[in-house]
């Protein structure tokens, strides 16, 4: 294709055979036609009387400086995101659906030894039940704005992303033996509050220390065995936002086709081992996602891979 341009020529000397200044002038220069040597459009005679190669030499320094000008201006390349799941985190519990609606999930903990280890599956997976209408992305260590559905109050969606595992509570005046998690008994007046319009939003308190300023909660212990223990899920808590979800666990089931309001569902012995398994140590957190995101992220966030497919099975019950 035809170029064009311009630059300065430092040529032979002047037109007085002894003068020892030579010429510093601007000229245009011009080739019709890749492959042509390049012709100068107002330059003596001089220039064009070259060897081919010294004007191509010329124009060459000429693009070379331009570059060096025109470069520091280019858009840098975009590095990658880091990974959402902390460099501290030896411990991830995965959880992966079959798709968005699902209601089921493949639940499987893993290991590592540091941040550059790979993860290895610490247990077999078991199955868990979600939420009523599935998963959408909840507010956790994970970037905002992701594709795909957002959780809000009320939805019946379990939180997807990345989640910090927080303290455990439970009916029982201690947490079973071994456990390290933070541990606080559930009394009949402990509450996790779900109105958005009070200060208290997805907090825990208890009502008979504080001034009751909402009309929706939680109780922390039920007349069924459903939190008997349970572990807090770090959606929507740091900081909060009104109407974002709350009161985010996993806890127990009444049964296989259970489904929840917005938490993960395990029976008994899975929840009580992943209780005593977690170590405040190791930073552990919870992965939740459907098959899809989880194919599109793994590589970008450093996650591991389930060992068998997600779980399907969709059935409607009504646990929290």
């Amino acid at each position: 294709m035809p170029l064009s341009g311009c630059f300065h020529w430092l040529g032979g000397r002047d037109s007085n055979p002894d003068s020892m200044v030579q010429s510093h002038v601007s000229y245009r220069w011009t080739t019709s036609q890749a492959g042509r040597p390049v012709r100068i459009a107002d330059a003596p005679p001089d220039f064009n009387a070259q060897p081919a190669y010294t004007r191509d030499m010329a124009v060459l320094l000429v693009l070379l400086a331009l570059f060096a000008v025109v470069a520091p201006a280019l858009p840098a390349a975009t590095a990658p995101a880091p990974s959402p799941v902390p460099a501290d985190s030896r411990e991830l519990v995965l959880s992966v659906s079959a798709d968005w609606d699902a209601t089921t999930a493949r639940i499987v903990r893993f290991e590592r030894t540091d941040a550059g280890a790979p993860w290895r599956a610490a247990d077999p997976p078991v199955i868990g039940s979600l939420g009523r209408t599935g998963l959408a992305w909840g507010t956790g260590l994970h970037p905002s704005g992701l594709a795909g559905p957002h959780k809000r109050e009320g939805d019946g969606k379990s939180p997807a992303g990345v989640f910090d595992l927080r303290l455990a509570t439970g009916y029982a005046p201690a947490p079973p033996p071994g456990t390290r998690r933070a541990y606080r008994p559930a009394t009949a007046t402990l509450r996790c509050v779900d109105d958005p319009g009070s200060k208290f939003y997805n907090r825990l308190v208890d009502e008979a220390e504080v001034k009751k300023d909402w009309n929706s909660a939680e109780d922390m212990r039920r007349s069924d065995a459903l939190y008997r223990l349970l572990v807090w899920v770090g959606h929507n808590d740091a900081p909060v936002a009104a109407g974002a979800g709350s009161c985010i666990f996993l806890h127990l089931r009444s049964a296989p086709t259970s489904v929840t309001e917005g938490c993960t569902a395990l029976d008994d012995t899975p929840l009580e081992s992943l209780l005593v398994w977690l170590d405040p140590a190791k930073r552990p957190v919870l992965v939740q996602l459907p098959e899809g995101a989880l194919r599109k992220l793994r590589a970008a966030w450093g996650l591991p891979s389930p060992r068998q497919g997600t779980a399907t099975t969709s059935l409607p019950a009504a646990d929290r």
